[in-house]
């Protein structure tokens, strides 16, 4: 049994749904869960905890229950583990010797037969950089557009639009690299130079930095109003525009995979992906 450990907010749940996927893909028949054990007892609170299931309609996952995940080695993720749980989780951690698997062992582990990983359990702790093709799973957005994101919309695929997408207040004072405003500003020359008119909407989780600074541009207009449980509704804005100028984000690298413009560019910070699988085709530029 393969059981892929769930983290973080919406994109990197949408990047591990990826991996979830490709191992179906990959193990056809193989028994393949998930573990979003963390989000159903809240033990682990983060932006909007579990939204794959509340933000798109075709989510398709089988999910693993707590003994499935101790059996294969997951974490416990309830608030308090009794005196049972704690023996069994010693019990299949250190006598039957199952670990969690990250990127590096499961380098190791694929190497073996087909028919030897299906009757192991691993408990997946993976990553995209796992994934051996560029194909993303087709997911759409559950609820449409309505009232001021509507109108947004409405313009935005009637224009040269271009999402910028600025990510500040959770990563300030933390490890994070912050973007700087210089990528952004010329990320946008770059769109004016090759475009015609382009039309510039800037997301962002700090309202005041991005009034000071993008606030002067005549084709800047500044979008806001979508937070807490819509906060979502950005990622399906951004996905709607023609170009994406994104960040150091998955949110945000995530409307990029998800807008269906063949013809798209998508600009990108220097040195941040790997890879970007652009699923509906277009060009991804590194500046």
């Amino acid at each position: 049994m393969f059981i892929v450990k769930f983290t973080g907010g919406l994109g990197n749940q949408i990047y591990i749904y990826a991996v979830y996927q490709w191992l179906r893909r990959r193990y056809p028949g193989f028994v393949v869960k998930a573990d979003i054990d963390r989000y159903i007892f809240e033990k682990y609170k983060v932006h909007n905890g579990y939204e794959l299931d509340r933000v798109f309609k075709n989510i398709d996952m089988d999910i693993a229950t707590t003994e499935e995940i101790l059996k294969c080695g997951g974490e416990y993720e309830r608030h308090r583990p009794g005196p049972i749980d704690i023996a069994k989780r010693f019990y299949i951690r250190r006598i039957r010797g199952t670990k969690p698997v990250n990127g590096a062992k499961w380098n190791e582990l694929k190497q073996m037969p087909d028919e030897a990983l299906r009757n192991t359990d691993l408990w997946l702790d993976l990553w995209w950089n796992v994934v051996e093709d560029d194909i993303f799973p087709e997911l759409e957005f559950a609820n449409p557009l309505k009232g001021y994101n509507k109108e947004l919309y409405e313009r935005m695929t009637s224009e040269n639009s271009v999402s910028v997408h600025i990510r500040r207040g959770d990563y300030l004072g933390t490890s994070m690299d912050v973007v700087t405003c210089e990528y952004y500003t010329g990320a946008m020359d770059y769109c004016r130079d090759k475009m015609d008119a382009p039309h510039f909407y800037v997301f962002s989780d700090d309202k005041d930095y991005i009034e000071k600074e993008f606030s002067r541009y005549p084709d800047c207009e500044i979008v806001g109003g979508n937070a807490g449980d819509d906060s979502y509704m950005d990622m399906q804005l951004m996905s709607c525009c023609a170009n994406n100028i994104i960040t150091n984000s998955t949110f945000s690298s995530c409307a990029a995979i998800l807008n269906k413009n063949q013809d798209k560019i998508v600009i990108s910070p220097k040195g941040y992906l790997k890879k970007l699988p652009l699923n509906g085709g277009g060009t991804l530029v590194e500046l």
